[in-house]
């Protein structure tokens, strides 16, 4: 869904339960109604990514899948919803609010509010990261609020300002598993 002329770069774009998007989307805001949506390239808005669910009960079990990077200048919003939304690689935003959601790489936003999400790689936000029941890699951030069932794949994190922590954090350590396996 790549623009051919300049009316067409800044348009909406809105993707519905089976779409399957082949190559990359260049736009002005994008709007999912899922599941069962997949788009196998790179995803640029300048506004807005919603994912919200639909009613659609026969097409639970299959999520929605953005094969690439996934940039936008405004909110990256994820509903709560029965089915998994997925991104395998990167993600860029102005601010994050997602739940039920894998990312295979990082999330760099200035603000994030993560929930029962997997995050493969580091969660960066310049401002406030709130996250609860979630596994993420490490985040380095202005400041924190870490909820109940947080799990570090790294056993550091960093924050400018003092962490807010309202249940144990858990980390697990490679070196631990590595022995294990002799």
């Amino acid at each position: 869904v790549l623009p051919s002329s300049r009316a067409e770069m800044w348009r909406d774009i809105y993707l519905t339960t089976g779409a399957d998007v082949k190559g990359g989307i260049w736009g002005n805001r994008l709007l999912v109604e899922g599941p069962a949506v997949r788009v196998d390239a790179s995803v640029y808005v300048r506004s807005e990514i919603r994912i919200r669910p639909s009613d659609n009960p026969e097409e639970k079990r299959r999520g929605v899948t953005f094969g690439s990077t996934v940039t936008a200048g405004g909110t990256f919003l994820v509903e709560q919803a029965t089915y998994r939304t997925r991104v395998l690689s990167n993600v860029y935003v102005g601010t994050a609010s997602i739940a039920n959601t894998v990312i295979y790489g990082n999330l760099y936003a200035r603000s994030a509010n993560i929930r029962n999400c997997v995050v493969m790689g580091g969660v960066f936000c310049r401002d406030h990261l709130q996250i609860e029941n979630s596994v993420v890699a490490t985040f380095q951030v202005g400041r924190a609020t870490l909820g109940r069932n947080l799990l570090l794949l790294f056993p550091v994190a960093l924050s400018q300002a003092p962490l807010a922590i309202s249940h144990p954090v858990r980390a697990v350590s490679f070196l631990r598993l590595a022995g294990a396996l002799k």
